[in-house]
């Protein structure tokens, strides 16, 4: 009995993913492009084309039936209790089409189920069947010996000179006649001695979500989105990692990553500066590393000239390199917080790292108080107001801004 279940829930979902694909159908489209040749003629090329759909992401399926905040018996929207005729339980009435407004209709389509239909309708490859590799999975290295084994991997080299050594070591061997017979102690056969990653790779999705990317971003989230779909059910093995950008870029979650909304700044170039701190995670020697960048390609913070590189090298001799920011901050001074979990083996040797970074920054900070006083003092005297506007990220340093406050002629600071 439960075999014949399992093949009756096999043929249910074979039918719902046939309607699925037949609903997603008819968003793919077959368009031509003209070029015009030489001759003066004009060639046609087809085009496969994808509409795409709205889509509503969901890092996981949907409970379904069963779930929700309602209590047993009572009505769901859209549905009527009218009172039976004898004062039996009240029937349950559906109420009719257009009864209540509907602005939607969402269907449930598994990441398997979107990731098959780009296969099937845009004839992508399969690279398993192109190159005969396991992507993403593991391969094995047959490079121990063993004394025992299959006959298939049965190593002929390292048999006849243990069969050899034998030989000569008990003085059975004549050079003038040498026959060499292996017996059973003498085989030897191929052992995998370590089970390694094969063909492991890295994709870095990162997305411009500054406020220049109001009118694209819909359609570019939309497109990774599928494209992510695709590499999950195909290569499982890869490593997806996530980076958002504005005048800031931090790494996020899939979820976040395919529903924030455009605002802000822009700057490529602490993206980029992100990025390449996550490359480094993941050596090139084992590593196959992309980046997809999803941008209307707004390049602002790439402009950078040999001055700036000056700058910037100048700037590693004064402070050093910057510190690793998966290394937990605390100085001895302050002390390990017990959230952080238990102390780290070089405690010490982090806490003194730490401490000229703090440093560093402390440092910084009373310069950027002490030039941000001396343009206020001047900008007063130049205009004689009492309301200083301010713009731009330095703008936000609040502690600058309280000493402006106390320490200039302004009454009043607007961010």
């Amino acid at each position: 009995m439960p075999d014949r279940i399992k093949l009756d829930l096999e043929r249910f979902n074979r039918k719902i993913r046939s309607l699925q694909g037949d609903a997603l159908r008819k968003y793919f489209e077959t368009g031509e492009l003209g070029v015009l040749r030489p001759d003066g003629k004009k060639l046609r090329v087809p085009i496969r084309r994808l509409n795409l759909p709205r889509l509503q992401h969901n890092e996981r399926d949907m409970l379904g039936v069963g779930f929700g905040d309602g209590e047993v018996g009572s009505p769901v929207p859209g549905q009527q209790h009218k009172q039976g005729d004898d004062g039996d339980e009240p029937h349950i009435y559906r109420s009719r089409e257009g009864d209540r407004p509907v602005d939607h209709q969402y269907i449930d389509v598994s990441r398997r189920d979107v990731s098959k239909g780009l296969e099937d309708y845009l004839d992508l490859p399969n690279l398993r069947e192109v190159f005969g590799v396991n992507v993403g999975g593991k391969k094995r290295r047959y490079s121990d010996i063993r004394k025992v084994g299959p006959n298939s991997l049965r190593h002929f080299k390292r048999t006849f000179k243990e069969a050899l050594k034998r030989t000569i070591s008990s003085g059975e061997y004549d050079p003038k006649n040498p026959v060499i017979v292996p017996i059973k102690d003498d085989q030897r056969f191929r052992a995998n001695k370590e089970t390694t990653d094969a063909n492991k790779s890295l994709i870095v999705f990162l997305l411009d979500c500054s406020g220049s990317m109001i009118s694209t971003l819909d359609f570019l989230q939309d497109v990774a989105w599928l494209a992510d779909c695709w590499i999950e059910n195909n290569y499982a093995g890869t490593v997806r990692r996530y980076v958002q950008y504005d005048h800031l870029a931090k790494e996020t979650s899939a979820g976040e990553f395919y529903s924030i909304d455009a605002d802000g700044e822009n700057n490529m170039g602490v993206a980029y500066t992100r990025v390449h701190q996550i490359l480094k995670q993941y050596s090139p020697d084992h590593y196959n590393r992309y980046v997809i960048h999803l941008t209307d390609g707004d390049y602002f913070g790439l402009e950078i000239d040999d001055e700036d590189i000056a700058r910037y090298r100048k700037f590693e001799e004064l402070f050093g390199l910057p510190r690793d920011p998966k290394v937990h901050f605390f100085t001895p001074g302050n002390g390990y917080p017990s959230y952080f979990g238990e102390k780290p083996a070089n405690y010490a040797e982090l806490g003194k790292q730490n401490q000229y970074y703090a440093d560093v920054a402390a440092s910084i900070q009373a310069v950027t108080e002490e030039v941000l006083l001396k343009m206020a003092r001047y900008v007063y005297e130049e205009t004689g107001l009492k309301r200083l506007c301010m713009a731009g990220g330095i703008a936000l340093n609040s502690v600058a801004n309280g000493r402006m406050l106390r320490e200039t002629p302004f009454e009043e600071i607007f961010i």
